[in-house]
């Protein structure tokens, strides 16, 4: 028979050609099969765009989101996904058709203007109509900033089947913003214009220059009213009139940063959004209502929608969407994922999963991928470890520990002074007595830390054990002792009682044998002596700036993965069942006790099931 490993049976050696199998074991590795992405929340990412207007909408209880990969369409309540269509998109711009409740939507792409069905179905396209800029829609028809042959005009379009209705005299350089209503069409290029046309027939009406030379990158029509709004490159807001462009109010520094969405709501308050702030003014511009700094590295925001009637704001961002209500209270949109890179994760016995996130919060998902609660923070976090009782451990960027209960409920803080670097692991014994290891991994310096913290979370105890910049893992040897390291320490005092001086970072304990990594290299060692059994190496992986990182299974597999992208399952002597590239940069896994895999790659999590079979067994 070949070498067939059981679960729950060690082998007798590590030299040992396998064992026999025993009548009720199940094999549990002998296939080379890996599933994934393994659940719907592993959503993939929504795509980058360079240009970030008029990229979300919504509209009878949908969400429409213009991304790099085409176009997505959401339910509103559940944040199910209808439609996920693919388009070419590069420098394109959509809208939904407002004045139908199909799911229709029109795309302008280049020099042509798509309307498509919500299944992403072609419904009629017109070509030739210039290259476009921006889009805009109201019910007697599609209006296109384009320009042509070194000239720039607004083109409205027909509804029904796309043939260009009428095209404006030429302004005087590239359309920057467009607003529409029945009434008005009111257009913004950049040479500091602003123009009224008739939606008639495009003729001018008038035409009002903003000052200092600045260009109007958003515009809004105010319902029920004769004003308009403006924002330009600078930021300052103004509220105009419709009968001559000049304006009534105006105010300065409406937002941080560049402005490329205007929104009215029913009480005709004004918002602004920009990559990073979004902010409610009234319509008077006297002041702010609210401002919403929320600025995430790596996530910014791309831009919004509104619904008028319910009084929530739509959030897009690169990687994820939220709901924001009008009065500034956020709740999730999109289900199971995270507006910022998630960090670390960890699974609990029940098959619940945890997550931490750069969006400073902790997430808690039961085993079918539902969101069951969500901790806000004030920073970033790091770090998250559930224990056997269902209380959760979370740190931040600061090093400030804190504990939930499993309703996800703070119970204390404690901030862990005097060190440096990132929470990496962290055991509790049976008297709730907190053992917590903290890294600082730098190419000129590293250093390591073991904490001690009590039940109630007071800091009892720190102590810098090492410069290793390796040190990702903890290990209950008993009740008395915990492994950190290469070194058994005493939980009462924090003194070595025995030191493993041929091993360098520990990471598993399985059977007789403990494992650790070096450099590109995992080791195998004897439990009891110390001594060096085998290693082996993990080849063809990125460690550039890094080190390899690696956990263990119960079975006593070796996942090991890389500063990038890359995870591959070893068994205990080495061999290589498989490799599994993933969406993005991996930055922490877990196993679970059904071999489930969970890994933290972006700004989600994906989880990974393998399939386990017999392969080559034959009975002699």
């Amino acid at each position: 028979m070949s070498d067939l490993w059981l679960h729950g049976l060690g082998q007798t050696s590590m030299g040992d050609p396998g064992v026999i199998p025993i009548e009720g074991l199940t094999p549990i590795i002998a296939s080379d099969e890996i599933k994934g992405l393994g659940l719907p929340f592993a959503y993939r990412s929504l795509g980058t765009l360079s240009n970030r207007k008029g990229v979300n909408h919504y509209h009878n209880g949908k969400v429409y989101v213009l991304h790099g990969l085409g176009v997505t369409i959401y339910d509103a309540t559940t944040g199910e996904v209808i439609a996920d269509n693919t388009h070419t998109t590069s420098s394109a711009h959509m809208t939904p058709d407002l004045a139908a409740t199909d799911g229709s939507y029109y795309l302008a792409q280049g020099t042509t203007l798509y309307k498509y069905a919500s299944d992403g179905a072609l419904i009629w396209k017109a070509e030739n109509v210039g290259s476009s800029y921006c889009i805009a829609v109201e019910t007697s028809g599609v209006y296109v900033g384009v320009s042509a042959s070194s000239a720039y005009y607004i083109k409205k379009c027909n509804r029904t089947n796309g043939q260009v209705t009428w095209t404006s005299t030429s302004l005087s350089s590239n359309i920057a913003a467009l607003a529409v209503n029945s009434n008005t069409v009111i257009a913004a290029d950049q040479s500091y214009k602003i123009y009224r046309l008739n939606p008639s027939n495009g003729s001018t009406v008038y035409t009002y220059t903003i000052p200092n030379n600045r260009y109007a990158y958003a515009l809004a029509i105010e319902p029920g009213t004769n004003h308009f709004y403006s924002i330009d490159s600078y930021h300052v807001i103004r509220k105009h009139s419709y009968q001559t462009g000049e304006p009534i109010f105006e105010k300065t520094s409406a937002n941080t940063t560049t402005v490329y969405n205007l929104f009215i709501d029913s009480e005709n308050n004004i918002y602004t959004v920009s990559n990073r702030e979004i902010t409610k003014l009234d319509n008077q511009l006297a002041g702010f209502i609210w401002r919403e700094d929320h600025n995430i590295s790596g996530n910014p925001i791309y831009g919004f929608g509104l619904d008028k009637e319910q009084g929530k704001i739509y959030v897009l961002r690169q990687h994820s969407a939220r709901i924001l209500s009008t009065d500034k209270e956020w709740s999730d949109f999109i289900p199971h994922q995270f507006e910022g890179v998630v960090n670390s994760i960890d699974v609990d016995v029940n098959g619940n999963f945890y997550g931490a996130s750069d969006d400073w919060t902790a997430r808690k998902f039961n085993a079918l991928g539902e969101q069951q609660w969500v901790y806000r923070h004030n920073l970033a976090l790091n770090f998250v470890k559930a224990d056997k009782n269902g209380n959760v451990y979370i740190a931040d960027t600061n090093r400030t520990l804190k504990k939930l209960n499993p309703y996800g409920v703070e119970q204390w803080s404690c901030s862990i002074s005097g060190t440096t670097g990132a929470v990496t692991d962290l055991v509790v014994n049976s008297e709730g007595v907190i053992i917590v290891s903290i890294a600082y991994f730098h190419t000129s310096g590293s250093k390591d830390y073991l904490v001690k913290i009590s039940p109630e979370g007071t800091l009892l105890k720190t102590m810098e054990i090492g410069t290793s910049g390796v040190f990702r893992k903890l290990h209950l040897w008993d009740d008395r002792t915990v492994m950190a390291f290469n070194k058994l320490y005493d939980i009462d005092t924090l003194r070595t009682i025995r030191y493993f001086s041929a091993a360098r970072a520990i990471f598993g304990r399985h059977g007789d044998f403990l494992f650790g990594v070096y450099d590109d290299e995992i080791r195998v060692f004897n439990k009891y002596s110390g001594g060096q059994i085998h290693s082996f190496e993990v080849s063809d992986i990125n460690i550039t700036n890094f080190y390899l990182r690696a956990v263990q299974g119960l079975d006593g597999a070796v996942y090991a993965w890389d500063n990038d992208k890359t995870l591959i399952k070893f068994n205990e002597k080495g061999e290589k069942f498989w490799r599994y590239k993933a969406v993005e940069k991996i930055a922490d896994i877990k196993v679970d006790d059904e071999h489930n895999i969970y890994l933290a790659t972006g700004y989600y999590i994906e989880k990974l099931t393998q399939t386990f079979g017999i392969k080559g067994y034959d009975k002699n």
